[in-house]
């Protein structure tokens, strides 16, 4: 060990780059993010400009589920908005997972919902992800929380929207899920009639109902239960 520390105190430290090196440098490096910014605002241009012409791509992927795409062939490997169906014999389908390419609002994947709707052979439900629930219920003043649905409860929920264990316990478990869940759903319905609430305004858009049913640790994944502390909402087909 003592020689090699010799050996690397012994070492020629490189030489200092000029100023003037220093500086082209960061032009060249300026200059590349410039390109790369702008090469990308020029995709998504395209993008939005492609959109109105394209179609739907259906794929398989196996166990009764197909993922819906819209595509055009100016950029092959391009998706500009997307969805899964799933349907078994004997079930009614449902769709869950629309999203749509980062360069278009979310309310473009509509047309591509309501072409799955119209081809399929009964009318399918909906199962909308509720991403930033959480985020959302920590901005509602702790106060307000306690205040509707006393301190016991308010505590749950809070535990839930933080991802942290409740005063008193050693981790954020089940019995914390369950005990927030009445105050949960209540807030979530809340949260599900809100802008940020994507997919379900997509889903409404497509001809669903508004009245929403409220599915709690639906998606137990880390990022759902992250996001949404595992609520989904459920949407049927508004009658005609």
């Amino acid at each position: 060990m003592c020689a090699i520390r010799t050996v690397l105190a012994r070492a020629p430290r490189p030489a200092a780059a000029s100023a003037a090196h220093r500086a082209s440098t960061g032009r060249v490096c300026a200059r590349h993010i410039s390109t790369g910014r702008d090469a990308a605002e020029e995709l998504d241009a395209k993008i939005r400009g492609l959109y109105p012409a394209t179609a739907v791509h259906e794929a398989d992927i196996g166990r009764g589920a197909k993922q819906y795409s819209l595509r055009h062939p100016d950029v092959p490997d391009t998706w500009f908005a997307a969805v899964t169906f799933m349907q078994r014999p004997g079930e009614r389908g449902m769709l869950s997972g629309a999203t749509v390419h980062p360069a278009l609002p979310f309310v473009a994947a509509t047309k591509l919902v309501k072409d799955v709707v119209e081809a399929a052979d009964q009318p399918p439900i909906a199962a909308a992800g509720l991403p930033g629930l959480c985020e959302w219920v920590r901005g509602l003043p702790e106060r307000e929380l306690q205040a509707e649905f006393g301190p016991e409860l308010a505590e749950a929920v809070l535990a839930v929207a933080h991802g942290k264990p409740r005063p008193g316990h050693s981790v954020l478990g089940q019995g914390t899920f369950s005990a927030a869940e009445p105050a949960w759903v209540e807030l979530a319905g809340r949260f599900a009639n809100e802008p940020a609430a994507e997919e379900v305004r997509v889903y409404v858009a497509a001809g669903f109902s508004k009245d929403i049913k409220l599915q709690p640790m639906a998606d137990t994944s880390p990022g759902g239960l992250a996001s949404s502390g595992g609520t989904i909402a459920l949407l049927r087909m508004a009658p005609k």
